[in-house]
């Protein structure tokens, strides 16, 4: 079933459907980035002891007072990890999108290797970018990590 097809089903007048290759990558990497996260928070929350809600209902505490205060900040010291190889999976990923003709780096250096007619150096660039994103993102999250256990490292 192609998109043109789905479209026609509620609108028998309508054409052919376009998307443009940016909003195509951007949405396929969304849905897949928005799975895993999902599954990653799924998991977090699934971890918070049973017991601190319970605690925090016989004090008195109503559903968004334990949401907020007792099992989001559980569940986001659990989450963090995976969630940030998700999102340095996810900078990785958007070389993918070369696939159906949207300009980025990996693409980019092969046209420019063409050109060159030095892959080496191109690609090299290209390593040292990533490099330099996936570091950033690194100490990023480490530095989130850091926060959410303050409390356990005392």
């Amino acid at each position: 079933v192609t998109l043109s097809a789905i479209v026609q089903a509620f609108d028998p007048e309508a054409g052919f459907v376009d998307i443009p290759p940016f909003w195509a990558g951007s949405l396929a990497l969304a849905l897949i980035a928005g799975a895993y996260a999902t599954e990653s928070f799924r998991g977090a929350f699934l971890g918070v002891d049973p017991g601190q809600v319970d605690a925090a209902r016989a004090l008195g505490l109503g559903r968004a007072h334990v949401l907020f205060f007792v099992r989001l900040p559980q569940a986001w010291r659990i989450a963090l990890p995976s969630f940030g190889n998700h999102l340095i999976s996810l900078m990785k990923d958007t070389a993918l999108v070369s696939v159906i003709g949207l300009n980025e780096i990996v693409f980019t250096a092969k046209m420019a290797t063409a050109v060159t007619q030095a892959p080496f150096t191109m690609f090299a660039v290209v390593a040292v970018i990533y490099l330099a994103f996936t570091t950033a993102l690194t100490v990023a999250l480490r530095a989130l990590e850091r926060r959410a256990n303050r409390h356990l490292l005392r």
